[in-house]
């Protein structure tokens, strides 16, 4: 399993969590909660992070994400990773990356915006 470079965000993190359940709702007010599959893998977190790094920590970073989108793998975040982004997990969950962007802000800086989203795997 590939660890995530160990590379804290500047910026705050964004971390939503998308507790999926079907809802049928009545016409009297009453409303029935569904939740189909197993529990656990129906709260799933979406992590938005921002880094403002050097040109060469934004390749690092890159040439990690091209290699998990060419075998379409997951990864795990380092230790310091999980205790300062996500400290309220005790356990290291695994991610894909979803979306990123890169900007050049000046000569040898660069700001990214990853969108991490987490996924189960056995």
């Amino acid at each position: 399993m590939a660890t995530f470079p160990d590379v804290l965000p500047t910026y705050s993190s964004v971390e939503d969590t998308d507790q999926n359940s079907q809802r049928v709702k009545f016409n009297d007010g009453y409303e029935q909660r569904l939740v189909f599959g197993l529990p656990t893998n129906k709260r799933l977190i979406s992590l938005k992070i921002t880094f403002n790094v050097t040109t060469a920590v934004s390749k690092t970073i890159n040439d990690f994400l091209n290699a998990r989108f060419d075998d379409q793998a997951s990864f795990d975040v380092s230790t310091t990773f999980r205790q300062n982004v996500l400290p309220d997990l005790t356990a290291s969950p695994k991610f894909i990356c979803t979306r990123r962007s890169r900007t050049l802000v000046t000569n040898g800086r660069v700001i990214m915006s990853i969108t991490f989203e987490e996924v189960k795997e056995p």
